[in-house]
């Protein structure tokens, strides 16, 4: 088996090009959503924009940076703060870091929460259930949940 059948597509039978030699004179493009400027790997989207053509690693890149980010002193301290462990919670982490917790709104930090109260806060938005749902397991109470 030759060089040249490895290089051929096994679908097709067409001789493969490497993306270097393929846009080798094509000019940077700079997508619409991330901003990263590059020559390859590029579409223009339903609007006219040119976009990543991989959406993940685009939607990865904008969603890295607005999270909120930690140097490793500061998440260190906030975790001193909190006893060491979650700040809902308490628990301490074993395995995994705990997550940053931020307010949408201000992209301010609030605390260091476990995976699970991490996930399970936003579910808490409304303050009447919540309530009602600590007085229902308080033993001997009677609460009824009015909407």
């Amino acid at each position: 088996m030759g060089h040249e059948a490895r290089r051929r597509s096994r679908r097709t039978g067409r001789a493969r090009v490497s993306a270097a030699q393929r846009d080798k004179g094509a000019a940077a493009k700079v997508c619409a959503k991330c901003g990263r400027a590059g020559s390859l790997h590029y579409r223009i989207n339903r609007d006219g924009a040119t976009v990543c053509t991989n959406g993940t690693v685009c939607r990865r890149r904008r969603s890295n940076a607005a999270t909120p980010r930690l140097s490793a002193d500061d998440y260190a301290a906030r975790l001193e703060a909190q006893g060491g462990g979650c700040a809902l919670c308490g628990t301490k982490p074993k395995t995994r870091r705990l997550d940053v917790d931020h307010d949408h709104a201000t992209g301010e930090v609030r605390g260091l929460l476990c995976h699970r109260c991490n996930r399970a806060l936003p579910t808490w938005v409304d303050d009447r259930w919540l309530i009602a749902a600590i007085e229902y397991l308080q033993p001997g109470s009677e609460v009824l949940l009015v909407t």
